[in-house]
């Protein structure tokens, strides 16, 4: 989309947005936002939904037919209203049907369980009161009682007059992962709900019943992988009512499309339509955002505490970190009545709020910082979480919930204090239920601290990047779906973090992320060939995904061989909590589906003899620093760890793959060799082997060779590495055929690898260059890529090079535009934008990206070939110095090594002075 486009539709959002009326005063001491200033677009996907929008405001206008009180209650409620529409709700008797509803829906929106209550005993047997009965019974997580008020219309024949019924039952069939069930149930609905050919602008029920049961399906399509069939019965549910409902459903789909910028603005305008949406106000304070912390702060600079601000709020998460929680709420109170627009001080109160049980304060906390700053990720997250423990405290299992919580005796963990890094800062509650969830690997919390491995409970407030040596993930985002660090609940590594609110969850039988992400940190310390032996039951599993479309516990576990495991270890722990349990990951689906994963789960933790865990612990530790920029202090953890077990494949490869950081390729070599004495058949030290040689300039010709020689040498479980090493040499060597059967038997090994997706679309890429292939098919390679792996800034950069290959400019510039967002500095994709510019005919906007991404990164051999080929372009007489000063420059740098880039703590490859860069080098002088 043009620049200037953007810039219109924002001006044009905000416009009607700014129509909204102020907000009324707040029923139940609520205080939502009602006029969020992020402008929400109003095109494509989003054109039905701000159509209605406008309709339904055009009804505020003196000149529109008046609104009885009931038409009212329902516009506040469409319109995103909802305090107003409460109060305005208040003034009805009820004793008529529509009253009863207006009235209860209300209610439901704002979650006001306790005036719901009273409504509740007068809903009689009108379809719509049957509905809201429903909901409310959801909303509790009573599903036995939805079943029994379901059942014999799911058996009967009158579908027409059983609507509410068959909707239920068939959330309920799909909460129960029935999804056959689930979809015939839909299509009952939609058989008995045409389209309404006659609504008006503003919509009505009969299309909100068609929306609803088109959402339902859509919901399934999700379920069987149907991405692109669920983005098309969500276009008609769009049009139909584009509530916040489908938009939620809409943002899972588009994520997985790779269109991350429209899945947050889905849920910004689910937000701005149900300001109390709980799964709107998650996604946008996990990650789904489109600044950093550092742009935000740019873009809302009275909303963050300044200096002397800072240091206040720091003595006060001190007095929190000694367990002085009364002092913590003073401070952070006084902080906020002298500033009440700093929205830090306000996210550190609703959060300690949250923590102590106080969610209706939490959430008016998080309401006022978002009026003041709503693309504040982490005020979205405390009031997610907020509204959900408003929920928790009605459901009707929570008795049972906190009985079994306080029967179960808190487990002996020796060493937990030390392991858990703010252990003391935990109340007794909370240190109870992480003994719990550490207890299944308790025995590995030795070589864990043995090595310097950590755990951290953060407090909602905090920056993932906040806690103690995970500074390093400031301002970046994950590679897999674009998400922001900063923003994410917590991470799996050497230092771990889980949210305080998911320790809380857990007790309620919510996923217990305390053990997974702890099972990320056992699997990182486990030796080479138990990793190994995970690796081969994942292969497994995808193969029988391939085939039956149920290979994983969850669709998150089929992400990686590490997410399958700690899924698997999850469902161990999970036992159902009756038939009517929603969750995916439990232990009775586990032996169901994949046994043999339960038994490999569980001889790892009844394992009592941990020592071959602490040579990898010492070498996890040097990888940490790595991460840090610091392979020198990084080095002798690796000899640590060898003088334990000389031998240690992982401390071998750690140490070999730092001394190519470091430039020492010689030393390298001399690692490698010495790690394929002693593991001949491993792929991963004969990729090391490899690389080493390559970097130690023996020739990629050589190296090619050698290491496809090596390859029958590997064992066959390890082989998809060297091909996967002998595809990327291809096509540096700009050899496309042998390039695509490399990544070709990557794929045979696992049909999505995340590897060889990309590798492939570029072996197809560099056909097509040739003559020899088709641009189309290696596109359509390069989509299914993304897909996978959207936060991949190298894939992006991949694609859109090759599309300029092709000439296709405005599709290479949709490509580096998601680039920026997840790097903004990338020397070698701001080149590339110079590289569209110059082929767009802008020669000056070329020479101007060109100069900035040398700025950024001198090291970046692309920026120079785009700088030169934009003064030939030019005509300018500096051109041909330019040219020369590159190939004395490639002439000199004959290896290839690394920069580390200390702003998103990642080590570049550099000088690797492949085909491709050739290519366009030649494109720019004219050859």
């Amino acid at each position: 989309m043009p620049r200037m486009r953007v810039l219109a539709l924002a001006v044009l959002a905000t416009t009607f947005l700014a129509a909204a009326p102020p907000a009324a005063p707040a029923a139940s001491g609520a205080t939502s936002p009602q006029a969020p200033a992020v402008a929400l677009p109003d095109t494509g996907l989003f054109a039905p939904v701000a159509r209605r929008y406008r309709a339904l405001l055009g009804r505020d206008q003196p000149s529109a037919p008046p609104y009885t009180v009931l038409g009212r209650v329902h516009q506040l409620l469409a319109t995103g209203r909802t305090d107003e529409a409460v109060a305005r709700s208040a003034s009805l008797a009820l004793d008529t049907p529509g009253a009863r509803v207006a009235r209860g829906r209300a209610l439901l929106a704002q979650l006001d369980f306790a005036s719901l209550a009273a409504v509740e005993p007068s809903l009689g047997a009108t379809e719509d009161e049957r509905a809201l009965r429903h909901a409310i019974l959801f909303s509790r997580d009573d599903a036995a009682s939805v079943d029994s008020l379901t059942r014999a219309a799911v058996a009967g024949k009158d579908d027409a007059g059983a609507r509410p019924e068959l909707v239920s039952a068939a959330r309920l069939a799909h909460e129960q992962l029935k999804y056959t069930l689930a979809d015939s149930l839909w299509r009952r609905v939609l058989a008995v709900t045409p389209a309404d050919s006659f609504a008006p602008p503003w919509g009505s029920d009969l299309g909100s019943r068609r929306a609803a049961a088109l959402t339902g399906r859509a919901l399934v399509q999700q379920k069987l992988r149907d991405w692109d069939g669920s983005l098309a019965t969500l276009r008609e549910a769009l049009e139909a009512d584009g509530n916040s409902d489908v938009l939620m459903t809409l943002t899972e789909t588009l994520i997985r499309l790779g269109r991350t910028d429209e899945a947050i603005s889905a849920a910004e305008w689910a937000v701005k339509l149900s300001p109390y949406k709980e799964s709107a106000h998650y996604l946008l304070g996990n990650g789904y955002a489109r600044k950093n912390y550092t742009q935000l702060a740019a873009a809302y600079p009275a909303a963050f505490a300044d200096r002397a601000g800072r240091k206040a709020l720091e003595a006060a998460d001190a007095l929190l970190g000694r367990g002085d929680r009364e002092g913590a709420r003073r401070d952070y109170a006084a902080v906020i009545a002298s500033h009440p627009g700093w929205v830090d001080a306000r996210a550190r109160l609703a959060s300690l709020d949250f923590e102590d049980g106080r969610f209706a304060e939490s959430r008016d906390g998080c309401f006022a910082a978002l009026r003041t700053c709503p693309e504040y990720g982490r005020a979205h997250a405390i009031l997610a979480k907020a509204l959900e423990a408003q929920r928790f405290v009605v459901d009707v299992h929570r008795a049972a919930y906190e009985a079994r919580f306080a029967a179960a005796p808190v487990p002996d963990v020796p060493g937990i204090e030390k392991f858990v890094a703010n252990w003391k800062a935990l109340s007794p509650r909370h240190q109870k239920r992480v003994a719990l969830s550490v207890a299944p690997w308790a025995t590995y919390v030795a070589p864990l601290v043995a090595g310097g491995a950590s755990y951290y409970i953060k407090p909602m407030w905090m920056l993932l990047s906040d806690v103690p040596h995970i500074e390093t993930l400031r301002d970046t985002r994950i590679d897999y779906d674009s998400r922001l660090w900063d923003d994410v609940r917590g991470c799996g590594g050497f230092h771990t973090v889980t949210g305080i609110e998911d320790v809380e969850r857990t007790i309620f039988d919510r996923y217990n992320t305390v053990l997974h992400e702890l099972t990320h940190q056992v699997h990182g310390i486990l030796p080479a060939d138990d990793m190994r032996r995970i690796q081969e039951h994942y292969r497994q599993a995808k193969e029988r995904d391939d085939a039956t479309r149920e290979g994983y516990l969850s669709r998150y576990a089929g992400g990686s061989v590490w997410e399958y495991f700690a899924e698997g270890a999850n469902a161990l722990a999970s036992p159902m909590r009756d038939a009517y349990d929603p969750r995916d990951v439990v232990r009775e689906r586990l032996d169901r589906i994949d046994p043999a994963l339960r038994a490999l789960v569980e001889g790892f933790q009844m394992r009592r003899d941990v020592s071959g865990c602490y040579p990898v612990a010492y070498a996890n530790g040097g990888d940490d620093l790595l991460t840090q920029g610091k392979v020198d202090p990084a080095i002798p953890l690796y000899r640590k760890a060898l003088e334990i077990a000389p031998a240690n494949e992982t401390a071998l490869l750690s140490l070999g793959n730092a001394l190519l950081l470091a430039g020492r390729a010689a030393e390298a070599e001399s690692v490698a060799a010495r790690a394929a004495a002693a593991h001949p058949a491993s792929g991963a030290v004969r990729v090391l082997q490899a690389d080493a040689a390559w970097h130690a300039g023996r020739g990629l010709a050589a190296v090619r060779a050698s290491l496809a020689s090596a390859r029958a040498l590997v064992r066959e479980s390890d082989r998809y590495r060297v091909d996967g090493a002998l595809g990327g040499y291809a096509l540096l060597a700009g050899d496309g055929t042998s390039a695509l059967a490399a990544y070709d038997s990557v794929l045979a090994y696992q049909s999505d690898s995340p590897e060889g997706l990309p590798g492939r679309a570029a072996a197809l890429a560099q056909l097509a260059a040739d003559g020899k292939g088709d641009w189309n098919a290696a596109f359509t390679q390069y989509d299914a890529a993304v897909r996978m792996r959207t936060g991949i800034v190298s894939l992006r950069a991949s694609y859109a090079l090759d599309l300029l290959r092709a000439g296709r400019v405005a599709e290479a510039r949709v490509q580096l535009d998601a680039a920026k967002l997840l790097d903004e500095r990338h020397p070698d994709v701001e080149a590339l934008r110079g590289w569209a510019a110059l082929a767009a005919g802008d020669v000056k906007a070329a020479r101007a990206h060109a100069e900035r991404a040398l700025e950024w990164g001198d090291w970046s051999d692309l920026a120079r070939i785009v700088h030169a080929g934009a003064l030939r372009a030019a005509g300018d007489a500096r051109a041909a110095a330019a040219w020369e000063a590159f190939d004395a420059r490639l002439a000199k740098e004959t290896r290839p090594g690394y920069v580390f880039r200390k702003e998103l703590s990642s080590w570049q490859l550099v000088h690797a002075h492949g085909a491709a860069e050739a290519a366009v080098a030649a494109a720019l002088r004219g050859r």
